[in-house]
């Protein structure tokens, strides 16, 4: 029997629709990208890529050496302000150019898009960095996400990984990305105004109540440290989603203390090994959920979100804006502890 079911954060309704999967090629993955034949991201190649950001590398190591690098995206999506304003690029205004006042804006696309290089070998997954290599891809979100602190135009900012080709990656080589945005997107704040109401209604925030139902509920539990909870969502979108979440809420992933955000550097790669063990090794993706810059009201509390691609969105996803998910997460959670 399918069941519908309303996230707290987004009230986004989910379908949970079990009988689903058996359908005809049902999760059937599709082969995998070849390794490109020179890749940008290797040691050796770093004038293919644009000027780097930063550089990190072990104690003491030579700057030659490094093990994760910070460089622009060379596609970027948006592009710093300074650079449209000297391009003399300007779009600003409605989005329809006569009679249609108020029916949508547009302007150009400023922002912030960088990489982070994981390794300095060709290697494809998170699963098989190093830890001194995790631990500084971790550092190098939260030293970029501090740095944009110090661009006035930016609202909010995204850390997030592609891996494998469903899952959205261009290239095989480990990395990951982050993409910062003059506005707040729409579900983010309506995340905002609804912690906010949820707050102001029951003096608890939002996330902490969520967090003592899931792990008074306990099926869908996976891993419990004394920092952290790491679960599959009662109201997953996508088959076997999986939420990190710290059990003292905290707003932006950057203002972590140092050992916090390396315990989560450590769990990410203990749920990737989990998809790829027990799920043949899918393209998934994760991504670090935070408030935007600056935000420290307590309504949004950080968390990162993993999910395997597993299953397409179709029509419906896309007319309804709700998922089917045809992997109940108790199911999901059982299956992945």
């Amino acid at each position: 029997m399918s069941e519908l079911r309303q996230d707290p954060f987004t009230d986004r309704w989910v379908i949970i629709a079990e009988n689903r999967v058996d359908r005809p090629q049902e999760f059937m993955p599709r082969p995998a990208q070849r390794a490109a034949l020179t890749c940008p991201f290797c040691r050796g190649n770093e004038a293919e890529t644009p000027e780097e950001v930063a550089r990190y590398g072990a104690p003491g190591a030579a700057p030659a050496d490094w093990q994760v690098r910070v460089v622009p995206n060379k596609f970027p999506a948006v592009r710093p302000a300074a650079e449209i304003e000297k391009a003399a690029f300007q779009t600003a205004g409605p989005l329809y150019p006569t009679g249609t006042s108020g029916l949508g804006r547009r302007q150009p696309a400023s922002g912030v898009h960088e990489v982070i290089v994981e390794s300095p070998d060709h290697v494809a997954r998170f699963s098989e960095l190093s830890d001194l290599q995790i631990e500084l891809s971790f550092a190098a979100y939260r030293d970029r996400l501090f740095a944009l602190q110090r661009e006035p135009q930016l609202t909010y900012a995204l850390v997030f990984k592609n891996t494998g080709v469903d899952a959205g990656a261009s290239l095989e080589h480990v990395h990951s990305q982050l993409i910062a945005l003059p506005q707040t997107p729409p579900e983010v704040q309506y995340e905002l105004t609804k912690a906010g109401e949820h707050l102001a209604l029951h003096g608890n925030p939002l996330m902490a109540d969520v967090l003592a139902a899931e792990v008074a509920d306990g099926r869908r539990i996976l891993i419990a440290t004394d920092a952290f909870t790491v679960y599959c969502p009662a109201a997953s979108r996508l088959p076997f989603e999986t939420w990190i979440v710290p059990r003292r809420p905290a707003p932006r992933f950057e203002l972590e203390a140092p050992e916090m955000i390396v315990e989560a550097a450590h769990l990410v790669r203990d749920v990737v090994v989990r998809f790829e063990e027990r799920l043949t090794r899918p393209a998934h993706n994760f991504w670090i959920h935070s408030a935007p810059i600056g935000d420290e009201s307590g309504r949004i509390h950080w968390r990162i979100e993993l999910a395997p691609r597993l299953a397409t969105m179709a029509g419906f996803e896309f007319g309804s804006g709700c998922f089917i998910n045809p992997i109940a997460p108790e199911v999901a959670a059982k299956h992945l502890q």
